[in-house]
């Protein structure tokens, strides 16, 4: 399907509808990816980056002011939460933690639904993460782009592992 520019992170939103970050365009589209349309589009008023969903919710980065926009699916801003940081791209949401990563600092951190700084983890053997992702057991995975690993994160970050 094509789109109107560059799409930056994608989010699951069911076995039909996909969400997309088109940062150039500073929006959210949700697509029917059997009938290959665009069904919704969200303005976001800034470059957007990382998106993950959660129930009827979607949490999307916006990248040159600092926050992170928790949407409903309808494209309702319920909250914005103010998580300073320009290299702070990537995503992931689960049990209501906000889990991000610093491609510039080497760090993945984590911030509950206030923007609160929860922690933040560094390691020698992760540079550059990029990629963030979680499963339905709470795991974080994260890429390591210069180390050309990924880190796998279990419910709290003293349990973790170089995968």
């Amino acid at each position: 399907m094509k789109l109107s520019s560059s799409p930056r992170d994608i989010a699951i939103i069911d076995n039909n509808t996909v969400a997309i970050t088109l940062r150039d365009d500073l929006s959210v589209v949700l697509i029917d990816v059997k009938g290959s349309k665009i069904v919704k589009t969200f303005d976001v008023t800034s470059p957007c980056f990382g998106i993950d969903r959660v129930e009827d919710k979607l949490v999307v980065r916006l990248n040159h002011i600092g926050q992170f926009l928790v949407l409903n699916l309808k494209g309702k801003i319920l909250s914005r939460l103010h998580i300073s940081g320009y290299y702070i791209q990537d995503v992931a949401f689960f049990d209501g933690k906000i889990f991000c990563t610093n491609c510039e600092d080497h760090k993945v951190y984590c911030y509950d639904m206030n923007g609160d700084l929860l922690w933040k983890y560094s390691d020698e053997n992760l540079r550059k993460p990029f990629g963030i992702g979680e499963d339905s057991h709470g795991n974080i995975y994260v890429a390591g782009r210069k180390t050309n690993n990924v880190f796998l994160f279990h419910q709290t970050v003293t349990e973790l592992k170089n995968c």
